[in-house]
């Protein structure tokens, strides 16, 4: 009892300790990130708050129309308080705590004590890379995805193997609502579930029936993954008929040519932006902080190969824990895999900031091999290198944006003199580009409105 006391006390310090740091960060990289983008939400946001109503019809959004997303708990913040810049750090900070109860959550079912879970949740909000830190910890892009993500993989697991309605009842839900937010959560998250149940099928022995457990896993799944289709498809039939904006729909997705060149500079191209996202810097100085985060990314990924297989081969599939902790390994290789079949295959699907999402479950596998793994060198050269190489990078990200934040200043001085000079002349509307104007509205915190106008060249 003690020992346990002992492991959530430390889970919970960790798990404060790293939301501060991401705050830090938030606040040190607030100008170094902005862009027009994530000022689009937060006016959004801002404008809901206002207008006290959460659905905006004629708002124009750039891609998909944000129903579930980060918009909504930025506008609760404004409740709280008038600065963007606050608002922005209150929503991203609210929606990281409940992916990380998510990731404990999915953690516990698969056998982990809570002390193990909440210390595997504390990985989430530090940015070991550039890439993490503008479209997560500030841009809070793909934060609320951590909630679906891992909150829908528990209900999967669970509704499979536990034959209980309200379970079956809660994925089927959550899956109906993925498919109504965007077209992502189905590649990204339900995809991922029918490789895995499909296969889990395929390559079972004996004869299948209707109640066995490997069919009633891919009922389940199947029925899962009908009702997020469900849901994209009337998100794309009623979205555009209630909206002024359209969706960004997969109906203009087209595959890429047959081309063998091409296809290996994608894959090698995905594998550097991967090294990159977890912390990789090319050109550092072996002798140097950034040489040894390197040093250190090479042996977390050599020692947590050799655990994950050793771990994998051990898990009993007949034990209902180990159960869930194999098909999570299953679902994190799924998903990265399915993400890199579109990345090479569909025009259109790849950007590195789309990495995040193929390997965001990398971390409750982390902690399956961790716990699977007996007390020995190998558990604690994987635990000390996983430790050391997020403190080092994270620390790192924190010292860079922190020294170019005065550069960030400097940079937007000339956009606050114009927006100074506008409102001490009595201006409160204009025109202008969209990566120009939503910036300076955030910036002025609302004072100054603008409509976003694209140039069009004439004679």
């Amino acid at each position: 009892m003690r020992r346990s006391k002992r492991g959530i006390a430390l889970g919970a310090a960790l798990c404060v300790l790293t939301l501060v740091v991401s705050v830090l960060l938030q606040k040190a990289g607030y100008l170094i990130y902005l862009n027009s983008d994530m000022a689009s939400e937060i006016i959004l946001a801002n404008r809901q708050a206002q207008t006290h109503s959460l659905v905006q019809m004629d708002w124009l959004y750039s891609t998909e129309i944000h129903s579930v997303h980060m918009n909504l708990f930025y506008a609760l913040a404004f409740v709280f308080t008038p600065s963007y810049e606050a608002a922005r750090i209150i929503g991203n900070t609210l929606v990281f705590v409940m992916g990380m109860a998510a990731c404990a959550g999915l953690c516990s079912a698969c056998g982990l004590s809570l002390g193990a879970s909440l210390c595997a949740a504390a990985m989430l909000p530090l940015a070991a890379s550039t890439v993490y830190a503008e479209n997560m910890t500030v841009g809070g892009y793909y934060i609320i995805h951590l909630v679906f993500g891992f909150w829908g993989a528990a209900l999967w697991l669970k509704a499979a193997r536990q034959r209980r309605k309200r379970n079956t009842a809660a994925f089927a839900a959550i899956c109906l609502v993925e498919g109504l937010c965007s077209v992502r959560y189905v590649l990204c998250f339900l995809c991922p579930m029918v490789v895995v149940a499909g296969l889990d099928w395929l390559l079972s022995s004996g004869m299948r029936t209707l109640r066995d457990t490997h069919t009633r896993f891919l009922g389940v799944t199947l029925a899962g993954f009908a009702l997020g289709v469900l849901g994209y498809a009337a998100s794309e039939v009623v979205y555009p008929r209630l909206f002024v904006s359209g969706v960004g729909g997969a109906g203009s997705f087209v595959f890429n040519p047959l081309d063998g060149p091409a296809m290996g500079q994608t894959l090698w191209t995905v594998f550097a932006d991967f090294l990159k996202l977890i912390g990789w810097r090319g050109g550092a100085a072996l002798f140097s902080p950034e040489g040894a985060a390197n040093l250190l990314i090479v042996a977390v990924l050599v020692l947590g190969t050799i655990a994950t297989r050793r771990v994998y081969a051990g898990l009993n599939p007949e034990d209902e824990r180990e159960w869930t902790g194999r098909r999570v390994m299953q679902y994190a290789a799924a998903a990265f895999f399915v993400n890199l079949f579109c990345f090479v295959f569909v025009q259109g699907t790849y950007l590195n900031r789309y990495l995040i999402l193929a390997v965001i479950f990398f971390v409750p596998v982390l902690a399956v091999v961790l716990h699977g793994l007996e007390k020995g060198r190998l558990r604690g050269l994987l635990l000390l290198a996983v430790c050391a190489q997020l403190a080092l990078s994270s620390g790192m990200m924190l010292r860079d944006a922190k020294s170019a934040e005065p550069h960030a200043q400097e940079r937007g001085a000339d956009m606050m003199e114009a927006a100074d000079y506008l409102t001490e002349n009595g201006y409160t509307h204009g025109y202008g580009t969209f990566w120009n104007v939503r910036v300076m509205q955030e910036r002025t915190q609302g004072a100054l409105t603008f409509t976003g106008v694209a140039p069009v060249e004439t004679e």
